[in-house]
């Protein structure tokens, strides 16, 4: 087995997590205990990646526990484990196909080295990540991790390129930039525009894509060496970024031909630098995430414990409002419909961070939410609700004197940063504590339906507040009462249907355009596309058959809210 340089971030000479506190903490979750803990058990002083085809663990510090993601055949197993032995470590976590034989595994545990599985489904990233908060989180107050570990990813980009001779990116999955030397003005067009922009641009990813270049990449083991892909781009050198069993990136190095051995191996030893490192900021990541949802949560309950989340994040003496945004047409069941709406969670997050940097954005379910704090003097009106009859006023000064609503400006300027059609926010009023922001909530929720309830398309608005549409709400909430009562639509207007659908007839649609035209015949008979003679005799029709007095207010008043609560009656 090889292991990769350095270790994982955790380790500490005399402190660290024991066995049996792993046992405790990870047992069937993430490790499997088939095997009894040595008699006397080292503690864990740290995490240690291996992989498979190379020479004895000759550097591996006393007291690491080494994660051996391979497959090893019985000699390789046997030596791994008389490498283990010699450098007291703490043990090893096997694949879960991978089972020692009894007198190995016999010799192993009486050398003080503990053999562990790894549990069925688990990842390796996952056990990796979780081990480095155990080992870091137990070995006490002031223990510092060894020098060099988890180095700075534009430090090994540098470091790259000073041996390889070529500007050098770090990259995630998603092409993301995440580290570059600082000698990119020697690099192509195309790497300009990536560096600059922290992302390769869409043309040169499908570029690469189509050409089988990421799958090339992520399938060996070895830099790949690629040719021109197109007019004005230099050839490259990628690598892939490997945590275990799982590809969390690449590096590519701008080249004119394939490396020498001693750049070659210069560069898998960087790759797995880097990928201790990314592993390092990805578990910090997952963890603010988990902390954010969380506090999202919370604070859109409302109650003591939105105030309770308040007063940890800062924002109990704000006011505070909550956004609503999703996407028309988008399946937040699918892989495509969860990464759209991620993008959305990240793009309003970053947005309403430069607004106030105490806001907190999560994605829950198929929506995104924003909780907005608001400086007392910064609001006075429901949002979105003009200063005007004091029952459309919140708590706190007039917002006149205090300009646009700025709520609504923040939601408005994130849509038209963002420049999706597709893309609706509902807003909640201000409210003037976190207790109440369930009711905020609710209302930029009613506010949502009713924006992703119309026909998406560039004119349509893609902004609101419950002030805004709190008609369109109320018959959407009537509609849902009706639904759960199995209520049926009755009188004319079923007759008409059942008059429709017996003879393909139109009578339905010809009473609407005539009620939404407010008795323009005109007018409603451009909307169905006939003559209006045509038009008046359907019309006449249609009350005799309904028994409809076409002059009775109240009557025309009761069809057509029967039409918007039944809009399939139509």
């Amino acid at each position: 087995m090889r292991a990769t340089h350095p270790p994982l971030p955790g380790h500490t000479a005399g402190a660290g997590a024991t066995l049996a506190g792993l046992q405790r903490r990870l047992g069937a979750t993430l490790l499997r205990f088939d095997a009894p803990l040595p008699a006397a058990p080292r503690t864990v002083t740290g995490v240690w990646l291996a992989e498979s085809g190379g020479g004895p663990l000759a550097d591996l510090a006393e007291g690491m526990l080494v994660l051996a993601p391979g497959r090893p055949e019985a000699a390789e197993l046997d030596r791994l484990l008389a490498d283990l032995a010699r450098a007291r470590a703490a043990g090893v976590v096997l694949h879960a196909s991978v089972r020692p034989d009894p007198a190995l595994l016999e010799r192993t545990l009486a050398a003080g080295v503990a053999v562990l599985g790894l549990a069925e489904g688990a990842s390796w990233l996952r056990l990796a990540a979780v081990l480095q908060s155990v080992t870091v989180g137990e070995a006490g107050p002031g223990a510092d991790a060894p020098e060099g570990v988890a180095p700075d990813l534009f430090d090994v980009a540098n470091s790259v390129a000073a041996i390889i001779g070529g500007p050098v990116t770090i990259e995630n999955l998603d092409s993301r930039i995440l580290a570059f030397s600082a000698d990119q003005a020697a690099a192509d067009e195309a790497r300009k525009q990536s560096v600059l922009g922290h992302q390769v641009p869409a043309e040169y990813s499908r570029l690469l894509r189509s050409q089988g270049a990421f799958k090339a990449i992520y399938d060996s083991s070895t830099p790949v060496f690629l040719p021109s892909i197109g007019p004005g781009i230099r050839p490259r050198v990628g690598m892939r970024i490997r945590a275990g069993s799982e590809t969390v990136g690449s590096i590519w190095a701008v080249v004119d031909a394939p490396l020498d051995p001693h750049r070659d191996r210069a560069l898998t030893e960087a790759a797995d630098m880097v990928a201790l490192s990314m592993l390092r900021v990805r578990t910090a990541a997952d963890a603010a995430a988990r902390l954010r949802y969380g506090l999202v949560v919370m604070l859109l309950e409302g109650g003591a414990p939105a105030e309770e989340a308040a007063a940890r994040i800062g924002f109990a003496a704000h006011g505070v409002a909550v956004l609503a945004a999703g996407l028309h047409g988008v399946d937040a069941g699918t892989a495509e419909g969860e990464a759209e709406l991620d993008r959305v969670a990240g793009a309003m997050g970053l947005h309403l961070d430069t607004v106030n940097p105490l806001s907190v954005t999560a994605r829950i379910g198929g929506r995104v939410y924003g909780v907005l704090p608001v400086p007392r003097r910064g609001f006075g009106t429901r949002t979105g609700a003009a200063a005007g009859p004091a029952g459309a006023r919140s708590e706190g000064p007039p917002a006149a004197e205090h300009g646009a609503d700025p709520v609504r400006r923040a939601a408005e300027n994130l849509v038209a940063r963002l420049g999706r059609d597709t893309l609706a926010v509902g807003l909640g009023a201000v409210v003037s504590s976190a207790g109440r922001l369930n009711r905020s909530r609710a209302e930029a929720d009613s506010a949502l339906r009713v924006l992703l309830a119309r026909s998406p398309g560039p004119a349509r608005t893609r902004v609101a507040a419950g002030a805004d549409v709190q008609v369109e709400a109320l018959m959407m909430r009537l509609a849902d009462m009706l639904a759960a009562g199995r209520e049926e639509v009755s009188g004319p207007l079923a007759v008409l249907a059942a008059h429709d659908r017996d003879h393909a007839g139109d009578l339905v649609a010809t009473l609407a355009a005539w009620l939404d035209a407010f008795g323009d015949v005109t007018a409603a008979a451009a909307a169905v596309h006939v003559h209006q003679n045509t038009f008046r005799y359907r019309l006449r029709k249609l009350c005799e058959i309904g028994g409809i007095d076409p002059t009775d207010p109240d009557q025309r008043f009761a069809l057509l809210l029967q039409l918007r609560l039944f809009g399939g009656a139509r």
